[in-house]
């Protein structure tokens, strides 16, 4: 399974459990447990590593990057001059009820900046928002101001509650 791949499915089926059995309270839990699934389920000896709070070369800090490391240049430097790629930049939102929808737009511009400096580079924008929402209303990029060659290299991966079910909905674009 390739990476994309891999994260689509983790948020469809692993986050989806964790939310429903009550594992995710706040944004910091979603990050650690998107970060345990894909520790888990990813093949790291090919010195493929997931780092969360990583600190960009353009300054930013990414909630989690995927990068390919220089393992032979790491036995000797600190690993973040030891980095050969980046291969995924994830940011993560997780915003309970009744609170501004504000930061999700504000990390989708984080995603831009991305896009800019590391064109190539898969980006996810991974947002749970305990509103209610209709089924086929929510797609967060839709209503961000980015052009459209940026927000079609902008993967969202989203989690709502259904407006008539309640039932907590997750999307994979």
């Amino acid at each position: 399974m390739n990476l994309d791949q891999l994260i689509k499915d983790i948020w469809i089926t692993n986050i989806k459990k964790d939310y429903e059995e009550k594992y995710l309270y706040k944004e910091d839990s979603l990050k650690n447990a998107l970060y345990y699934h894909l520790r888990s389920k990813m093949d790291l000896s090919k010195d493929t590593r997931i780092y969360p709070e990583f600190r960009l070369p353009c300054g930013r800090r990414a909630d989690i990057a995927i990068v390919k490391i220089d393992s032979k240049k790491a036995q000797n430097h600190h690993l973040s001059k030891s980095i050969d790629s980046i291969e995924a930049l994830i940011e993560i939102k997780y915003i309970k009820t009744g609170l501004s929808d504000e930061a999700f737009y504000k990390d989708l511009n984080k995603l831009s900046d991305y896009y800019s400096s590391y064109p190539g580079v898969r980006l996810y924008a991974a947002f749970i928002h305990e509103e209610h929402y209709s089924k086929e209303d929510l797609r967060w990029l839709d209503y961000a101001n980015l052009s459209e060659e940026t927000k079609s290299n902008i993967n969202e991966i989203s989690g709502y509650l259904d407006s008539e079910t309640s039932e907590f909905i997750v999307k994979v674009d």
